[in-house]
Parts: C-alpha cells; sequence; structure tokens
C-alpha cells in the first residue's frame, strides 16, 4: 500500500524532508503483522527441526512423540489447537500455566518432573523464536524487567542463556557464582554480548549446571553468530583497514619550529581579510568558525584564538601526507629523505617529488587513480599557478630545498613544471576509489530498505531496558536509538549533527517551536555548500 509516511507509531520516529512528506510503498511487516504471534503450528516445526539436530537418529522418533505429547496435554489445559497463536502461556503466565496444568493432569511426581522439562524445552524454542506472545486482553502496568527475564528480539544465544537463568530461578551474579564461572562475562551475556571462542568450554560448564541437552549454548552461540555476520564487505574498507596498519602521515611530534612558522604565515595568507603584499585569487579565501560550535577540533595548524578553519585543518592533512611520504624509506616505497630535510613547504614545487607521492598513492589504492589525487593536485595546483599561486610569489623559497631537487631550474620554471604535472595527473584520475552506493547495497535490497535501521532501534531499546537503571550503558544505548530515529527524521550531514546545541530560551539549534514541537534550525552559512545557500535556514520539524 502506498502511504505518506508521516507517523510511524510503530517505531516512534517518521521520515520527513523540508517538504515534510515522502511516499514509500509500504511493505506487510509494517502494519498489524508486528503484533501477531507465531502458531503453535509453526512451533511444532521449528521445534521438531531442533530435536532432529540435536537428536541421535535412533532416537528422533521417540524424543519426538514424548514433547508431542506433553504439548498436546498442555494445550488441552489452556483450551488451544494447533492453528492457534502462541499467547502468554508461553511466556510471563508459563509458570502459572504448568502448575495448573500437572495438578489436572494427575501425573506421578516423576512424570510431573518429566513433564515439566519437556514443556520448557517448548518455551525455549519459543523465546529463541524471538517473536511476541500475542497479547494478552489486560496487561499489567509496565516494569523494568530483570535480567532473568526474555526480551523481544534478543539474539538466539542471549534467549536461552536468560531461558536457563529463569528455569534455574537465578539471576546472573547468582547463577555465575554456583557454577563458578565469571560473574561479568555471564552478565554481559544476558545483555546481548556474544561469547569468543575462548569461552566455550565455560559454554559446556554452563550446560552441566543449567542441566542442558549437550551442544544446546554451544548450537545456539553458532546461530547468532551466524545471523550477526557481515552481509557483505566493501572493497574500498577493506584496503583502508589493510592500509591503516602502514601510516606514513608526518607526526606532529616531528614538526620544526621552522615548518610551523611557515605554515602560520600560510595560514594569515589564506584567512585575512585583504593580504598586504602577496596576490591571492577571489576564492581563495579559508573561512574561520567558532571553535567552541564547530566539530573541527582545533590544534596549532588550523586555529587562531577562538576560531578554527575546517579548510586549513584538511590542507594541512593533504600536506603532512606528502611530507611523511618523503621521510619514508624506499623500502617501504616512500622518498627515503631525512626528517629534517623534508621541513618546507618548498617541497610542493618539486614534479618529481609530487609525481612519485602521486604514484605511491596510486599503488596503495590498487593501482587506481581517483578522487583523492585530484584533490591533491588541485592543492598543489593552488600553491604554484602563475600570478597568484601563494609558493609562486616566494622565490626565496627556492634556498630551502636541497641544490639537486632544483636540478639547475629556476624556482618559476619548477612551479609551472609542477603545474603542468599536476593537470596531468588531474586529466587522469578518472577512477572511483570508493563506491557510494557499496556500503548501501544491502538495505537496497531491502523490501523496505529502512528495515534494518529500525531493527538496530528496536534492538537497541531492548538491550537498554536490561541495562541496569540510569547506568552509562543504560544511557549509550539510548543515545544510538535516539541518534539513529534522527537520521532518518532529518538526514543531515554528521557536522551539522555534531554541532547542533541546545539552549534554554529556543536560541540553539535544537528548539521546540509554539505548539511544543521539536526543530532543527541551522542557518545556511552552515552546510557544505554554503555558497548557494547562505542566506536560506534550515527549519524543519523532528519526527514526534
Amino acid at each position: 500500500m502506498l502511504l505518506e509516511i508521516k507517523d510511524l507509531r510503530t517505531f516512534r520516529y517518521s521520515v520527513t524532508e523540508p517538504h515534510n512528506v515522502i511516499t514509500y510503498n509500504i511493505p506487510p511487516w509494517l502494519g498489524r503483522q508486528l503484533d501477531m504471534a507465531i502458531t503453535y503450528e509453526k512451533l511444532i516445526e521449528k521445534h521438531l527441526t531442533k530435536l532432529e539436530q540435536e537428536s541421535k537418529p535412533t532416537s528422533f522418533k521417540q524424543v519426538s512423540r514424548n514433547h508431542l505429547s506433553a504439548l498436546n496435554g498442555f494445550l488441552k489445559t489452556v483450551k488451544k489447537t494447533e492453528t492457534s497463536p502462541v499467547g502468554t502461556e508461553m511466556a510471563g503466565d508459563f509458570d502459572a500455566v504448568v502448575k495448573l496444568h500437572l495438578a489436572e493432569s494427575a501425573l506421578s511426581v516423576r512424570s510431573c518432573a518429566d513433564r515439566r522439562t519437556l514443556l520448557s524445552a517448548w518455551r525455549l524454542t519459543f523465546e529463541v523464536a524471538g517473536v511476541p506472545a500475542a497479547p494478552a486482553p489486560a496487561a499489567p502496568p509496565r516494569m523494568r524487567p530483570n535480567a532473568s527475564s526474555v526480551a523481544i528480539n534478543t539474539n538466539p544465544f542471549e534467549a536461552g542463556l536468560k531461558s536457563a537463568l529463569k528455569a534455574a530461578k537465578l539471576s546472573p551474579k547468582s547463577a555465575a557464582r554456583l557454577a563458578r564461572v565469571s560473574t561479568g562475562a555471564l552478565s554481559r551475556w544476558t545483555r546481548g554480548a556474544l561469547p569468543n571462542k575462548r569461552s566455550v568450554p565455560t559454554l559446556f560448564k554452563l550446560e552441566k549446571f543449567f542441566g542442558l541437552p549437550d551442544k544446546t549454548l554451544l548450537n545456539l552461540w553458532t546461530e547468532a553468530q551466524a545471523a550477526m555476520a557481515p552481509v557483505a564487505t566493501v572493497a574500498s574498507r577493506e584496503r583502508a583497514g589493510v592500509q591503516s596498519v602502514r601510516p606514513y602521515v608526518l607526526k606532529d611530534a616531528d614538526i620544526s619550529d621552522a615548518l610551523r612558522c611557515e605554515w602560520t604565515q600560510y595560514f594569515q595568507f589564506k584567512t585575512v581579510t585583504k593580504p598586504s603584499k602577496l596576490s591571492r585569487s577571489l576564492r581563495g579565501r579559508w573561512s574561520l568558525a567558532d571553535a567552541s560550535s564547530n566539530s573541527t577540533m582545533p590544534n596549532a595548524m588550523n586555529s587562531v584564538g577562538n576560531k578554527v578553519s575546517p579548510s586549513a585543518n584538511f590542507c594541512w592533512s593533504l600536506f603532512a601526507s606528502y611530507l611523511g611520504f618523503l621521510c619514508l624509506s624506499r623500502d617501504e616505497g616512500g622518498y627515503g629523505l631525512a626528517k629534517s630535510e623534508v621541513q618546507t613547504l618548498a617541497w610542493l614545487t618539486v614534479p618529481e617529488a609530487i609525481d612519485a607521492f602521486l604514484e605511491f598513492r596510486t599503488d596503495r589504492s590498487g593501482g587506481l587513480k581517483h578522487g583523492g589525487h585530484r584533490v591533491f593536485c588541485s592543492y598543489v595546483s593552488s600553491m604554484v599557478r602563475v600570478g597568484n599561486g601563494y609558493l609562486t610569489q616566494l622565490g626565496d623559497f627556492s634556498k630551502k630545498i636541497p641544490e639537486e631537487a632544483s636540478d639547475g631550474r629556476t624556482w618559476q620554471e619548477m612551479c609551472q613544471e609542477t603545474f603542468e604535472l599536476v593537470a596531468e595527473w588531474k586529466r587522469d584520475a578518472k577512477d572511483m576509489s570508493r563506491d557510494p552506493t557499496g556500503p548501501l547495497k544491502f538495505f537496497f535490497n531491502q523490501e523496505f530498505f529502512l528495515k534494518p535501521v529500525f531493527d538496530a532501534m528496536r534492538s537497541l531499546r531492548n538491550r537498554a531496558e536490561f541495562a541496569p537503571s540510569k547506568s552509562m550503558e543504560e544511557a549509550i544505548l539510548r543515545r544510538d536509538e535516539l541518534v539513529l530515529g534522527l537520521l532518518i527524521s532529518n538526514p543531515l550531514r554528521a557536522t551539522n549533527l555534531i554541532n547542533l546545541t541546545y539552549k534554554e530560551g529556543g536560541s540553539g539549534g535544537i528548539h521546540k517551536d509554539q505548539s511544543g514541537a521539536w526543530r532543527i534550525k541551522i542557518p545556511g552559512n552552515q552546510f557544505k555548500n554554503r555558497g548557494r545557500v547562505a542566506q536560506e535556514i534550515y527549519d524543519v520539524p523532528v519526527a514526534g
């Protein structure tokens, strides 16, 4: 059905744009079907499949008969059939209903114990299935659940462990102490964390302590791991992960006082209203922003007073990468200079060094010449262009590089040669190193592409319910759920979200309007494309 999504009450958040209306094809799962429980017919199918996996082939037939016989007797007590939905008799009312069932059955003490064990196995299968029971006619007031109860959408291992704790009528701390396992580990596992391989012996120990069939917790752990495995890999991220263990950027501790002085003079040239001695292009000025309201962390290379320049921060990162390459050993693909030799901006005029750096970046990118190459070339081009290039106007800098680097060329000749070189590289850099759709393909393949986000929010909410009240863990989980909801409601850049403020009186970026509804208000000059929207204001409601 085609709906305007303006009030997704099921998920507590809605999707908005500046016009506050988006249309989507809503799949069936978004409607009342979310409130429907699994039927006993489906539960039987899941339970028998589980029994077949855990039983020996020679005993499966008899074991399944025993389990089905126990369930059929239970269903007679609750007056349900295989086609009925599973209700609270398998959830909060389980203990009371089993007690009633056993009283009606007139079984022996030994048979009652066996029947309770079989019915507990059925309940475990239901809880591990991760679906809600059919709602009772009148639900009691909501209370914060304790660690032994089972939440909806927990992972299979967590659900099975909580069910075992509940059956044993033990808290995680008490069970850990009696079973002689780590109290911290068991507590984490009951809140959604998964064990690692080193914890497998502990799982076997817990199975024995709770009287569970062999490999019950191990199988649930394996199932939970499979469900949480990454759907697909992104080539650019894998490559970046490998390269991150081979950093080469010049570190702050290696920057000389002379280089800091050069950069400070360049920073002033790029930020003053009008340079007094040097020429600057019309669009060559860096903007300054209040450090207290900007996501860029101020440091010696990007700020002055309480002002910070994101552009300076970015350009310094490019230059620091280049200098780091220059003093990287040749065995590692670098230029092989000493750190003391590279402490000057003048190296941006040496075409051989620039060319070697761009080849180095190409090798690290798997042979691709991409947007990163173009960005660096644009930065170098602005420094060495004829007329208003910063370095082109500083002929004295020629004395700061070794004679073998200039190779008999004049300063202007080196600037011109470098300018032509980076222009060639920019023309060749047409590859795409990072496919922007790669990380999103998983969502595009969904029937409703926001479903995984809503699922994540629901999972965070459930985990927060089981976290200690008012703890740091609960605060972090609720914050993460809020951030996901805010991104759905108001899809902004990370910088804009980080810079949001709340102030008494409504002067902050987040405020309430006269009707009491929350809104986000951001001046146009705080956006990336501020040149086009500087006179506009982003003023959009937050979905309630």
